[in-house]
């Protein structure tokens, strides 16, 4: 699961709304809705790293909370 799939399943088990989140963090519904919508299977778009920050700022939560495992490649 991805940094942002994991996110978006914390905001949904918290309850938290993405209008509240777009209003706190003047990010735009339309960035919101397709990249931390749980439950549409169209959900296509990350978030940037930029919307990523300020969606942890509002919830007061520690960006690694969403880290996920990386594996290493050989070169």
């Amino acid at each position: 699961m991805n940094a942002t799939k994991k996110m978006a399943s914390y905001i949904k088990a918290k309850g938290v709304s993405i209008k509240a989140i777009a209003a706190a963090t003047k990010l735009s519904t339309g960035v919101l809705y397709p990249s931390l919508q749980v439950r549409s299977a169209r959900r296509t778009r990350p978030l940037r790293v930029d919307e990523f920050l300020a969606i942890c700022a509002f919830l007061e939560v520690d960006p690694l909370e969403f880290k996920t495992e990386m594996r290493k490649e050989r070169v």
